[in-house]
């Protein structure tokens, strides 16, 4: 079969190859003359699953002064494992990112799984977050509050 001749070859093949439903089923589709791209691949195989992770880590100045802690839930595609980096530096809501003071990304330090089929949680540790001053630390819990929804506990506020 030559593949230069077929309309779906191209950025197309980029993004129907082994990507979404493996290249048999792609040329599958080619060879019977299918014109149309979401005849390329079920659309099942688009489908983005999400995993809904509770987190918990604490906030640091650098004198070392214990500011409070952050806690929640985050969705993620894949589960992370130890040592993986998550990254904050994106929200949904276009919440501004803090000019200074944290760079968005904290490392998965240790995870718990509940042996409870009904509510299979994970449960996540990450790396403390050290800023330097406390008005830098009211930044980034204000971000991570209105940004991605987590409960952020400043000890001494009432």
């Amino acid at each position: 079969m030559d593949f230069a001749r077929h309309k779906l070859i191209g950025p197309y093949r980029k993004h129907y190859g082994d990507d979404f439903c493996g290249t048999k089923t792609w040329l599958r589709r080619v060879e019977r003359g299918s014109t149309r791209i979401s005849a390329a691949c079920p659309p099942a195989a688009h489908e983005v699953h999400v995993i809904k992770v509770k987190i918990d880590f604490s906030i640091f100045t650098q004198e070392p002064k214990s500011i409070g802690s952050v806690s929640g839930s985050i969705d993620l595609v894949t589960a992370p494992n130890l040592g993986d980096k998550i990254w904050f530096t994106v929200t949904a809501n276009s919440v501004p990112f803090p000019s200074r003071g944290f760079d968005g990304c904290l490392t998965v330090e240790r995870r718990m799984l509940n042996a409870n089929p009904i509510n299979s949680e994970l449960f996540v540790l990450l790396s403390d977050l050290v800023v330097p001053t406390d008005g830098d630390a009211r930044a980034v819990a204000e971000y991570l509050e209105e940004g991605f929804g987590l409960f952020v506990d400043i000890y001494g506020d009432d």
